[in-house]
C-alpha cells in the first residue's frame, strides 16, 4: 500500500479501475455460481424424488412378500446413477430388507429419522419415499445422493470461464483507461509540472492553463489565485527586505558613527579628566552636573560627593560674584561665550586668580540648555609676572646708577619679550 501511494496518479487510477473490475466480475461469477449450485441441487432433488417414487413402486411386491433378493436386485439398479451413493429399503418395523452403501450413509439415514420428503445438507440429499400398497404404507425407501462431484465440475467450469473473462476484462480495462485516462490525469500532471517549475525557479509569475470546468479546473483556478497571492507577498517581502537591508546599512553606519562619537567623547573625557584646568558643566540654574578631577582637587570636593548641591556662583568670592553674574553670565547668554579673569575660592578658603571661559550651549530655538566653563589657575603666572617686574625695577636702578642706559634698554626689551611669551601661554 505504501508503494501504491508513491506511484503516479495515472497508475493509481488504472490500478483502482482494474481492481474494481476484478472485484465486480468475481462477485458476479460468485452469485452466478451460487445460483447454478442451488439450481443443481433443486433439480437433483427433483430427479431423486422421481427416481425414488419409481423405485418405491417397483419395490412394493418385494416389501409385501419380504423378498430380500428381489429388493436387493431392484436397489442394485440404482448404482447406475453416479450421484446416488446409498439406498436402504425397510419395512414398517424398521427392519432392513435391502441396502447398499457405506456405514456412514446408513448411520446418516438412521439419525435423520425422516418419514417422507427430502433434506438437503450441503452437497448431500437424503430422500425418504414411502412404499405404498393398496393405499397403505408398507415400508420406506431411503436414497442418499452426493453432489460433490457435480459441484466440483461446475466450480471448475465457472473458474475457467471466470479466469478467461477476468483476463480479457482487465486487459480491456487497461487499454481503455490508458486511452481515456489522459482526460483526467493530463490536467493534474500539468499542474504538478508547473508546481515543480515554480519550486525550482522561484518564478511566481507562471500560471497554469485551465483546460476543463470540473474539480481539476477549480483546482487550477485556486492554484493560480494562490500564485497571485504568493507573488504579491513575495514582492512585498522583497521590498521589505530591501528596506530592511537599507535600514541595516543605515543602522550600521549610525552605530559606526555613534561608536566614533563615543570614542571621541571618551578621548575628550580623558583629556578633560587629565587637564590641570577646572572643567565644569551646569544647568541654566547654575547647578553643576559635571566636574573634572582637577576641579574636585582644587575646590576640595570629594570624588564620591554629589555635586548637584553646589552652586556655580558660590565658587567665586563674594566681591566677584556680582561682577561674574552681571558681566560674565549675561555676556555668555547674549553672545554665546565670555572670557575674562576672575577669582575662585580654594578648599582652604584662599582666593585663587583664574582665567575663565564661560560658554552658553543653546538649543535650536535659542534657549540655554546648559553652561560649561574652563578655569585656569593664574597663581604661578601672577607670581612670575611679579618677579619679572621686581627684576625690571632692579635692572633699571642698576643701569641708572651705572649709567648704562643702553644696556638696560636692551635688557628691558628682552624682559618684555619674556612677559609676552608668558601671556601667550597663559591664554
Amino acid at each position: 500500500m505504501r508503494n501504491l501511494r508513491d506511484r503516479p496518479v495515472g497508475q493509481k487510477i488504472t490500478f483502482v479501475i482494474m481492481l474494481i473490475s476484478g472485484v465486480v466480475l468475481l462477485l458476479a461469477f460468485a452469485a452466478l455460481f451460487c445460483f447454478q449450485a442451488y439450481t443443481l441441487k433443486q433439480h437433483s432433488a427433483h430427479e431423486l424424488a422421481v427416481v425414488g417414487e419409481i423405485t418405491a413402486h417397483n419395490c412394493a411386491a418385494a416389501v409385501m412378500f419380504k423378498d430380500e433378493g428381489a429388493a436387493a436386485q431392484i436397489l442394485t439398479g440404482l448404482k447406475t446413477m453416479p450421484q446416488i451413493v446409498s439406498a436402504r429399503l425397510e419395512v414398517m418395523d424398521q427392519q432392513r430388507l435391502a441396502y447398499f452403501g457405506g456405514l456412514r450413509d446408513e448411520l446418516e439415514i438412521k439419525a435423520a429419522r425422516l418419514k417422507s420428503g427430502f433434506r438437503i445438507d450441503g452437497n448431500r440429499i437424503l430422500l425418504a419415499q414411502p412404499v405404498m400398497l393398496d393405499g397403505k404404507r408398507e415400508g420406506t425407501l431411503y436414497l442418499v445422493a452426493d453432489l460433490h462431484a457435480m459441484t466440483s465440475q461446475l466450480l471448475k467450469l465457472y473458474g475457467g470461464i471466470f479466469a478467461l473473462v477476468l483476463a480479457a476484462s482487465l486487459l480491456l480495462a487497461f487499454l481503455l483507461s490508458s486511452q481515456f485516462l489522459r482526460f483526467v490525469t493530463n490536467p493534474i500532471l500539468s499542474l504538478a509540472g508547473i508546481a515543480r517549475t515554480i519550486a525550482h525557479d522561484h518564478d511566481y509569475s507562471v500560471r497554469a492553463t485551465k483546460v476543463c470546468g470540473d474539480e481539476v479546473g477549480g483546482l487550477t483556478d485556486a492554484f493560480n489565485q494562490m500564485l497571485t497571492q504568493i507573488q504579491s507577498q513575495d514582492s512585498a517581502l522583497q521590498t521589505a527586505r530591501h528596506k530592511l537591508q537599507e535600514q541595516v546599512i543605515a543602522l550600521q553606519r549610525e552605530i559606526g558613527e555613534r561608536k566614533r562619537a563615543e570614542a571621541a567623547q571618551a578621548r575628550l573625557a580623558a583629556i578633560l579628566e587629565a587637564t590641570p584646568d577646572i572643567v565644569m558643566s551646569a544647568n541654566p540654574s547654575g547647578i553643576p552636573f559635571y566636574l573634572n578631577r582637577a576641579g574636585h582637587e582644587i575646590l576640595g570636593v570629594a570624588q564620591d560627593r554629589d555635586i548637584a548641591g553646589m552652586k556655580t556662583l558660590y565658587l567665586h568670592p563674594e566681591w566677584a560674584r556680582e561682577i561674574f553674574a552681571k558681566d560674565g553670565l549675561q555676556e555668555a547668554i547674549r553672545h554665546g561665550s565670555w572670557a575674562g579673569e576672575t577669582t575662585i575660592l580654594a578648599r582652604n578658603g584662599k582666593e585663587i586668580p583664574v582665567s575663565q571661559v564661560l560658554i552658553a550651549h543653546k538649543s535650536t530655538e535659542g534657549e540655554v540648555e546648559y553652561f560649561s566653563t574652563v578655569l585656569r589657575d593664574m597663581t604661578e603666572y601672577r607670581e612670575a609676572e611679579e618677579a619679572l617686574r621686581l627684576s625690571q625695577r632692579k635692572l633699571l636702578e642698576t643701569s641708572r646708577l651705572a649709567g648704562m642706559a643702553e644696556v638696560a634698554t636692551g635688557v628691558l626689551h628682552n624682559v618684555g619679550n619674556v612677559l609676552n611669551s608668558v601671556n601667550v601661554s597663559a591664554g
